[in-house]
């Protein structure tokens, strides 16, 4: 395996700066908005996940609320919510479930989680359903594949559909760096299962790679992350009252996952109810942040080099009663991540993060107004206005009351100190799962902040998909992005040593957002010669090439396949694109006149096409090559 990557451990410098930037407490930092903008959720239902999501491609957070009414009789219908955002048009959200097919009336809806499955650059979602009590229907799980206007349910097709009270969680990840998200779900008290994505099909591959942990004592929740920074991404499993387990990526070692939590030092056994991967202390590795039951404290396990240390109690974050999950956000625009904790029937909390200017954590929530004390069962931090900060949504604070609503706090920070960070694949997936960004004062090694894209955060929900940053004042950045792709079975871990356009400069005098395409997956396999993939799909060089206003794009199938052609600009956008087109075996020729999507003619210049072909066996092939257009 080849591996490039940056591991810096340098706070003094920042901490210098933040002395200067201490958070000011006043209690108009919140304001609490659900009812307001339309988000307060359905009268008596006990909302299990929230998920700030893209649905429409406007840039603005829409919402995705899932309900369960099995513990309370009679059974009322009531639905899940999918709340898409309009506060650039009439300032609220809207219900639009019913309107996108996502509006289906079920007993119970626990875990959801979105990725881009198919990498059509939708969001799609999973939906884990269960039998219904006092009346209320049986509903398998469900998948909504986006087509950009509806949700279409593929459940069944895809082979994801099954039904049980025992799915308890999901977790989205790009475990074999191919560029698909698959899916790991956990079950209580029978096999977890793992869901690999080839991007046309899902096979259950749990048991092959050594993960499928049947034991009864069930698996709440599980969350992928890369703790020992080698480019692949780790798979961590709680277990109820018994120890927790850290599954290491060791597929180019030994073709498997090996549990090394004992070993590392976080088989905690206090009944885990969530787990977080975070970089509390901005040393550019992931610790884990686990949310416990009565059983024992929460507990933060800080990563020194793959081995965990426990600094709970030293720096102030041993809460321990009922506490149901909790979401990590830098909602003060200081650099450093703040941690939001829900709990059971007291007072929830919002611990500040003063690690680098004090050495530990100041709980803030009771000083901001967010310490009701309901059954707050999920939580998501999301920027949904836009203005650069973190904005906190709440899971159903008293479930069954006649209060039953939704919390939603609007962030009034407003400092603009912020940046966020968009990274998707070439075509604008959003599937760089296991994907790092680091953020530098520039031409320093002084660390702002790291994150790792991930598919799910706390119990049951997941943060928006952007990666924000806190910066400590006005000044210039560099943003360094590392990515791992798996070409011919060997992982190749890429950063700006390899690409330049993943790390630079950014200048920035007041907050921002930068997106940035991931053109490595078909800008390496860039081949002049007459290349001849498996099972002989065949990509030809376009001719005339270099041409004026037309040139033809040939190819050889060997069989029936589903085959997409997308043309990109050499900094990876999409230029023109011919989506999953059925064509039977044999030779076949594309022409392209010049043009973009919308039929306006393009500047001279070096493009590259790029060929998909899935076959009826399960298998992917793409293949680029350069082609150079003259006006």
């Amino acid at each position: 395996m080849s591996s490039i990557y940056l591991h810096v451990k340098n706070s003094y410098f920042i901490s210098i700066l933040l002395l200067a930037n201490l958070p000011q407490l006043h209690p108009q930092q919140f304001t609490e908005v659900a009812q307001e903008l339309g988000v307060a959720d359905s009268f008596r239902t006990q909302t299990r996940g929230v998920h700030w999501v893209f649905v429409d491609s406007d840039n603005y957070l829409d919402l995705y609320v899932s309900n369960s009414y099995h513990f309370i009789a009679p059974y009322i219908p009531f639905k899940n919510r999918l709340y898409i955002n309009y506060l650039n048009t009439n300032g609220q959200y809207i219900d639009e479930a019913e309107y996108w097919g996502t509006e289906v009336e079920h007993g119970i809806s626990l875990a959801i989680g979105w990725a881009d499955y198919n990498l059509d650059g939708l969001i799609d979602f999973y939906v884990i359903n269960g039998p219904g009590l006092f009346g209320a229907p049986d509903v398998s799980n469900e998948f909504y594949r986006n087509t950009g206007s509806v949700f279409s349910e593929v459940g069944a097709e895809l082979g994801v559909d099954s039904m049980s009270f025992y799915y308890t969680s999901i977790a989205w990840g790009d475990y074999n760096n191919n560029g698909f998200p698959d899916m790991y779900v956990a079950r209580n008290g029978f096999a977890n299962i793992l869901f690999n994505n080839d991007g046309v099909d899902f096979t259950d591959n749990a048991n092959i790679l050594n993960i499928q942990d049947d034991s009864w004592h069930g698996n709440p929740y599980v969350t992928w992350g890369d703790y020992d920074n080698d480019g692949d991404q780790d798979l961590y499993l709680l277990v109820w009252s018994f120890p927790n387990k850290l599954f290491r990526n060791e597929l180019d070692e030994t073709g498997q996952f090996v549990d090394v939590a004992m070993d590392i030092g976080i088989a905690d056994s206090s009944g885990s109810r969530s787990a977080s991967w975070i970089d509390y202390d901005n040393d550019g590795d992931l610790d884990i942040f686990l949310v416990n039951s009565s059983h024992g404290p929460n507990k933060l396990f800080r990563n020194d080099d793959g081995l965990f240390t426990d600094i709970t109690v030293d720096i102030g974050l041993s809460d321990s009663v009922n506490v149901t999950t909790s979401s990590w956000a830098d909602y003060d625009n200081d650099g450093d991540q703040d941690l939001f904790i829900a709990n059971y029937f007291i007072p929830n909390r919002l611990y500040r993060n003063d690690v680098n200017i004090g050495g530990g954590f100041t709980e803030v929530g009771e000083v901001f107004g967010l310490d009701h004390d309901g059954i707050d069962l999920s939580c998501a931090w999301g920027d949904y206005d836009n203005d650069g900060d973190m904005d906190l949504y709440i899971g159903n604070p008293k479930s069954g009351a006649d209060n039953s609503f939704n919390l939603l706090y609007r962030n009034n920070q407003d400092d603009q100190n912020y940046l966020k960070v968009r990274f998707l694949s070439a075509n604008g997936s959003f599937s760089r799962y296991g994907s790092r960004i680091w953020v530098y004062f520039a031409n320093t090694d002084s660390l702002i902040g790291m994150r790792e894209i991930g598919g799910g955060s706390g119990r049951y929900s997941q943060n928006m998909y952007d990666c924000h940053f806190g910066l400590v004042g006005t000044g210039s950045y560099d943003i360094v992005i590392r990515s791992t792709v798996r070409i011919n079975g060997e992982n190749i871990v890429l950063d700006k040593t390899v690409k330049p356009e993943l790390g630079n400069i950014v200048p920035l005098d007041i907050g921002g957002f930068i997106e940035v395409r991931d053109t490595i997956d078909f800008l390496l396999g860039v081949d002049d010669s007459e290349p001849l993939l498996p099972e002989e799909v065949l990509l030809k060089q376009n001719y005339p090439n270099p041409f004026n206003s037309m040139t033809t794009i040939a190819f050889k199938l060997p069989g029936k396949a589903c085959v997409s052609l997308t043309i990109y600009n050499i900094t990876g956008q999409i230029v023109k694109k011919y989506n999953k087109i059925i064509l039977s075996a044999g030779d076949h020729k594309i022409g392209w006149n010049g043009t973009n999507q919308m039929g306006i003619n393009i500047a001279s210049g070096v493009y590259f096409y790029q060929l998909s072909v899935h076959m009826g066996d399960g298998n992917v092939f793409q293949k680029s090559r350069k082609m150079i257009m003259l006006r």
